[in-house]
């Protein structure tokens, strides 16, 4: 299972998914590069001298981002998120999972509205003044709720 968090600093919700049942997931994986769409520090590195080659990394993988080649783990780094599930069942110690180094991190969005808007921009359909309307709407819809 994988650990995740809401995409924000403040967070929303947890849960632990597998690739197989998971919407986000799932979606994520159809992604050719799924590191791109994740804000993860970590990303895994392999030591192909000390792997033995025994696939259960590989059988871990979420993301399809390990594979066996020539008896040793080969890592695509474009598709692994970091979630270390590999690192937790590799029995050499082959795999391990680093820091990325500051450049390579994408900002983590302060809230969700952050992430939305971040989404909205990145989609092309919105811009600082719709999505200043749709907060005020928002609370609005809040304070009369609450009456």
């Amino acid at each position: 299972m994988v650990f995740q968090s809401t995409n924000a600093q403040e967070i929303v919700n947890i849960c632990c998914c597998c690739g197989c049942c998971c919407a986000l997931l799932r979606t994520i994986k159809r992604h050719p590069k799924p590191n791109t769409l994740v804000s993860t520090p970590f990303l895994v590195t392999a030591d192909t001298e000390t792997c033995e080659g025994c696939n259960i990394c590989v059988e871990r993988c979420q993301m399809e981002a390990l594979s066996l080649d020539n008896g040793k783990v080969l890592l695509d780094a474009d598709r692994c998120i970091g979630c270390g599930l590999c690192v937790s069942t590799c029995p050499t110690g082959s795999l391990r999972l680093v820091r990325k180094p500051d450049s390579e991190q994408r900002k983590v969005p302060k809230d969700m509205f952050e992430t939305f808007y971040r989404l909205g921009q990145a989609r092309g359909k919105i811009g600082p003044v719709k999505m200043l309307k749709m907060v005020l709407k928002s609370k609005k819809d809040s304070l009369l709720a609450s009456r």
